[in-house]
């Protein structure tokens, strides 16, 4: 509890980008990390591009944890569907007959679709919000708030969109841009949060 309590008032600061939105924008905004941090455990199941420019590589993917940790399925492409990567706060093992998931990586860290979720999740707790407003995507009333996901100095601008319903505060859609550059998208076919 004490952690959470902590959590929550280092975000106070973080949610200054939603000035922008209005009352209700940070309102909406503070709800969602609230809604995040208080989770024990989240499934998405989602369709993912991951575009590096020369490979173009499309997933669906279901993911289940607490956001550090947890298990994803590989759902689609058929050629890797069944494989299981297992994240570990000590790393991630990839399990099915030998296969392996050629991804490449974002920047030099290496942000693959594979690391994308807890980062997702991460930037959604904790993250530094740069803004955030009301927007539609695929039809519904959503929460966009774009996250700064750069880790330090000198490193690729790396940053984070994500479109939450407004009415469950579940994802709807989220993007993942470098140097300027959409490198991932992601569209949320199913999700829960407990």
């Amino acid at each position: 509890m004490l952690r959470k309590l902590l959590a929550l008032s280092l975000l106070l600061a973080a949610l200054a980008g939603c000035a922008g939105a209005g009352n209700s924008g940070t309102e909406a905004a503070l709800e969602l990390r609230t809604k995040y941090i208080g989770a024990s455990e989240v499934f998405f199941k989602t369709d993912m591009i991951a575009d590096y420019g020369d490979k173009v590589y499309d997933y669906t993917l279901e993911y289940s944890g607490d956001g550090s940790t947890g298990i994803i399925n590989v759902i689609s492409p058929e050629e890797i569907e069944g494989i299981t990567v297992e994240i570990k706060k000590d790393g991630l093992r990839l399990g099915y007959r030998g296969a392996m998931i050629d991804t490449g990586a974002l920047y030099a860290d290496g942000l693959s679709p594979v690391e994308a979720f807890p980062a997702m999740i991460d930037a959604w707790r904790t993250g530094y919000v740069i803004s955030c407003r009301g927007a539609k995507m695929y039809e519904k009333d959503c929460l966009e708030i774009t996250f700064n996901l750069t880790e330090y100095e000198g490193a690729p601008e790396v940053s984070h969109t994500a479109w939450f319903d407004s009415a469950t505060l579940l994802p709807v859609a989220g993007e993942i841009i470098s140097d300027g550059r959409t490198v991932l998208t992601c569209k949320f076919t199913d999700a829960e949060v407990q």
